[in-house]
């Protein structure tokens, strides 16, 4: 037998279900391999737009769809996503040594979303505070008010 090993031999491709990893398989059309989220993101970092891109095309669907999950808004959803790409891009405070990039994401999305939801929650609890104050009667006039404007009817007169 012959024991030089199979070292040349591809690593087993992952089952149908399983996500393929960037890097780890042919998983372009021409047989090269992605750029993994390591890479991309240490472009991005250098300035290089198309990183993100890439990052955007890889995430964007995950992002939305946890936007649209909580948000239950699609235009909503749609905002936040790209806010979400924005503030990566601008701020870069993914740290990779914490978790993997679609975890950052998935959290910055889930605290984003809920962010809306509290503020969208105090929006409608003023505007019924507001419609109430201006539907309502005027309050009665204080003895200041009701001398103020005799004075100046009297003067207009």
């Amino acid at each position: 037998a012959w024991e030089g090993g199979l070292d040349f031999l591809p690593s087993p491709l992952p089952m149908p279900n399983e996500p393929i990893e960037p890097g780890t398989v042919n998983d372009r059309a021409d047989g090269s391999f992605a750029p993994t989220d390591l890479e991309l993101f240490a472009a991005m970092k250098d300035g290089q737009q198309r990183a993100l891109g890439d990052l955007y095309d890889r995430y964007a669907s995950l992002v939305y769809r946890l936007a649209l999950r909580v948000l239950t808004n699609p235009q909503e959803a749609e905002d936040l996503t790209q806010e979400i790409f924005l503030s990566f891009w601008q701020g870069k405070t993914y740290n990779p040594e914490r978790g993997t990039l679609s975890s950052f994401l998935t959290t910055l999305t889930r605290s984003r979303a809920i962010d809306r939801l509290r503020s969208r929650g105090s929006n409608v609890r003023f505007l019924q505070r507001w419609s109430q104050t201006m539907s309502a009667a005027p309050p009665p006039l204080t003895p200041f008010e009701a001398a103020s404007i005799n004075q100046r009817s009297e003067y207009v007169r």
